[in-house]
């Protein structure tokens, strides 16, 4: 019912069990990131509801019209959230090769300095790379995630601190 869109009644009528709950935490990751940059004067396009969309082309019409939504943009930079590990090599990796060929799209509709890919992770990295063509950066941006925190408290604060260190390499 939740995939479908229509809901659902958490009171059973006794003939019906819960088996569980599915939440799409690609999602929720996005969502998550954008409460973080938002403050920065990023635009986040709906994809869903078909707001926000990039043209490829200045006067679409039926042979030419294609629309994109990147995750997050503004003036330089442009950054998609992506909720699968990038820590491994990604080089032969056919989906995020298809990732890669999105965000250089992207990158060149919007004529941005910067692509970032920023995923959470267990291990603290930032991969860089220069493009050919018009030198932009490439970057793959670990969200550390706490792995060990004691408590709540310490989890928040650890969390914050990731939400800091984002934005201070986002404005750097």
């Amino acid at each position: 019912m939740i995939l479908r869109q229509k809901g659902i009644d958490f009171t059973c009528n006794g003939s019906e069990n819960i088996q569980g709950i599915i939440f799409n935490t690609s999602w929720l990751w996005e969502e998550y990131l954008y409460s973080v940059i938002k403050p920065l004067g990023f635009k986040h396009p709906n994809n869903r509801k078909k707001l926000g969309k990039i043209d490829a082309f200045k006067t679409p019409n039926d042979f030419c019209e294609f629309h994109y939504y990147p995750d997050f943009y503004k003036e330089n930079i442009v950054l998609d959230a992506k909720y699968k590990e990038l820590d491994k090599n990604i080089k032969d990796n056919e989906k995020f090769i298809k990732d890669f060929e999105k965000m250089l799209i992207y990158m060149f509709l919007l004529k941005t300095k910067k692509g970032v890919f920023v995923y959470p992770s267990k291990d603290k990295k930032i991969n860089e790379a220069k493009l050919n063509g018009y030198g932009e950066d490439l970057c793959v941006y670990s969200f550390l995630i706490p792995q060990n925190s004691e408590n709540l408290n310490d989890f928040c604060s650890s969390m914050e601190e990731e939400e800091k260190k984002l934005i201070n390499f986002i404005n750097g």
